[in-house]
């Protein structure tokens, strides 16, 4: 998706959202019943932008209008489905990978 611009949580927020189908808009609801796909795909965005450094759970939560308690829950609900649904560990490589195509190719072409 990106090769030479800065990551930043909109860039990680727009791949989600593709993959999976979903309006990123709908991610910045705050309505009690979230979808629970929707819920997924927000949590999985806190995920990957704590994963790859690409800013503070404060200021994560802050873009989604939330504290960073609730950013820390849904990084450890998304790691807790990796760690247990080998489907969703593949789809999280899949969208890092096209987040960051050209740092992955050259991770994996080095031997890393």
């Amino acid at each position: 998706m990106t090769t030479d611009t800065a990551i930043t949580i909109e860039t990680v927020e727009t791949a989600v959202c593709q993959f999976y189908g979903v309006n990123a808009r709908e991610l910045h609801l705050t309505r009690r019943k979230l979808r629970q796909e929707l819920s997924f795909c927000r949590f999985l965005v806190y995920y990957l932008c704590v994963k790859m450094k690409i800013a503070t759970k404060t200021e994560i939560g802050a873009f989604y209008g939330k504290d960073h308690t609730h950013v820390l829950y849904g990084q450890h609900l998304i790691q807790s489905r990796i760690d247990t649904i080998p489907a969703v560990e593949l789809n999280v490589k899949t969208i890092e990978r096209n987040i960051i195509p050209t740092k992955y190719t050259q991770l994996t072409n080095s031997g890393i």
